[in-house]
């Protein structure tokens, strides 16, 4: 009978140690690993809209004039460069 008690008890300590780990992980280890892969993310897309301003600065057309397979200007964008110049 005691050695009985004695693996409930066991098992119950084991549970709780279990439970114990599995909220500080919930707790601490959690919230770490949610920002660090947050801010890594972040570093990515910044790097990102830095590289495509660069891109952007090299290209010798602006957005507003691009053209279509035949060579000419959208008339919307045409209509959108003049707004834009003013």
């Amino acid at each position: 009978m005691s050695a009985m008690i004695l693996q409930g008890a066991r098992t119950l300590f084991y549970k709780e140690v279990l439970r114990f780990w599995k909220v500080s992980f919930q707790t601490v280890a959690a919230p770490i690993l949610k920002m660090c892969a947050w801010r890594s993310c972040r570093a990515r897309r910044s790097e990102r809209r830095k590289n495509n301003k660069d891109n952007n600065k090299n290209n010798k057309e602006c957005r507003h004039e691009r053209h279509d397979s035949a060579g000419r200007t959208h008339p919307v964008l045409q209509r959108s460069a003049a707004l834009l110049e003013g």
